[in-house]
């Protein structure tokens, strides 16, 4: 395979991630921009880890 035919199959994968990342942000932009802003969120963390403790069946 030539140098040239390396460098042609390579730029058009990465230009079909790019298309795909950009058609994944722009159909499912608010459940990415809420994920980022809910999952690194400290009080939110701390709130689901509690809210999972009282699923224990000894935890009455």
């Amino acid at each position: 395979m030539k140098l040239r035919h390396k460098i042609f199959f390579i730029t058009i994968g990465l230009l079909i991630l790019a298309g795909l990342f950009a058609a994944i942000w722009l159909n499912y932009r608010d459940i990415v921009e809420n994920f980022f802003k809910y999952a690194f969120d400290r009080q939110t963390l701390i709130n689901l880890l509690r809210h999972q403790g009282k699923h224990r069946l000894y935890d009455k």
